[in-house]
């Protein structure tokens, strides 16, 4: 999903180039390091002029209506228009990914949030679908798009089409979407995982895993779920509505934890500012987000900031808080986690955590910079630890 307020320097400065403005100028903002059309938007006239060159208030007018025009032509193609399951059937990357109706029996509810129900079901394929064999059951998450039906179908399309896209060792595996017409039901079907990262924290003890959360353990999660991010950071998406309970995970078929993101329904959607009932869960939002002000990759890393500090304190973040609550401390106050909830851990880590938590995007790290430093701190420590003992055997 290719949004212009994830657009690259390059996209950028080709689009002002179509304007009609000077080659130098749009040379300028390839070379500056800007955040989408958003952040070009937000400067002043005097940084536009002493940034890119821009002196004459007309190329200025210009550049910003012609932004403008193109964020409202996104939004307008965002829309909630009329689709029909014919729509899935003809998408060509949807196409082969379409699951008979009658090849899908739903068991237990496993959740339910703002966009649909989850179900533990069972699939048996008529034909090899990836790793599953034919004609055998397999057990499956299944996830019930809820609301209007043609809102249900626009969901349904957005959030497949980034899922049946995505690749990756700690992304969930997408296997295929169900729809009926007559029936009226609407699915995403994908693999089914022993857990989530919110069940590991907050209520090990339903759980038939017996490990304890270190915090060597949450380094080596926060590890893979920042592979992730950078995975899907890197692919021009934004995840949204990074927590918890949307990290999945596999502690089965492995002698280590494997976390895997799952839930793309933002992502699909969340391609421009818009109101509060579509930010991602308040209480793991960015500032901005919780604002609905312009999302960009900074709000993925504020919320996975969150999520360290969740598995580190293994508290809920703002806990008791309403959303008006969270959105006035955190939104505009500019609180955090509370910090002297941590056990002990690596200076590093926790200035590396300071930092994903900064109130404004353009502080925070990228995901890669953040994969980096997560990965040294393990030698940190190890390092910090020799050093110790030396000066104690001396």
């Amino acid at each position: 999903v290719r949004t212009p307020l994830l657009w690259s320097e390059d996209e950028l400065a080709a689009f002002i180039a179509c304007l009609g403005v000077s080659q130098q100028v749009s040379e300028r903002v390839r070379q500056r390091k800007l955040k989408g059309v958003v952040h070009l938007l937000e400067m002043t006239n005097s940084e536009l002029r002493r940034e890119f060159g821009l002196t004459s208030p007309v190329e200025r007018l210009m550049v910003r209506q012609s932004l403008k025009r193109l964020l409202d032509a996104d939004r307008w193609e965002n829309s909630v228009r009329g689709h029909k399951v014919g729509d899935i059937l003809s998408d060509s990357v949807l196409s082969k990914f379409i699951v008979p109706l009658e090849e899908l029996t739903l068991v237990t509810k496993i959740s339910q949030g703002g966009y649909g129900t989850v179900y533990r079901g069972v699939l048996e394929p008529s034909e090899e679908r990836g790793n599953l064999q034919a004609h055998r059951s397999h057990l499956v998450a299944v996830k019930e798009m809820r609301g209007e039906r043609r809102v249900r179908l626009y969901e349904l399309l957005k959030e497949a089409c980034v899922m049946a896209s995505l690749n990756h060792p700690n992304i969930c595996t997408f296997i295929g979407v169900c729809a009926s017409a007559a029936a009226r039901k609407h699915y995403i079907i994908s693999e089914l995982m022993d857990c989530s990262l919110f069940d590991l924290i907050h209520q090990p003890y339903k759980l038939r895993w017996h490990g304890e959360l270190t915090v060597s353990l949450v380094v080596n999660l926060s590890k893979a779920i920042c592979a992730g991010i950078v995975y899907l950071h890197g692919r021009n998406l934004v995840h949204a509505d990074l927590k918890s309970s949307n990290i999945l995970i596999d502690y089965s078929t492995s002698w280590q934890l494997i976390p895997r993101i799952c839930d793309f329904g933002h992502a699909a959607v969340r391609t421009f500012p818009s109101p509060h009932h579509r930010c991602g869960t308040p209480h793991w939002a960015g500032p901005e987000v919780l604002r609905s002000e312009a999302l960009g990759p900074a709000a993925d890393i504020y919320s996975f900031g969150v999520i360290m500090w969740e598995m580190l304190a293994q508290k809920l973040p703002h806990k008791g808080l309403s959303f008006g609550q969270v959105l006035a401390s955190v939104g505009w106050a500019g609180w955090t986690p509370d910090m002297s909830l941590l056990p002990e851990i690596p200076n590093e880590l926790r200035r590396l955590l300071s930092e994903c938590l900064s109130f404004s995007p353009s502080d925070r790290p990228t995901s890669k910079d953040v994969q980096r430093r997560v990965h040294r701190i393990p030698k940190q420590a190890r390092l910090k630890a020799l050093k110790m003992l030396m000066a104690f055997l001396s």
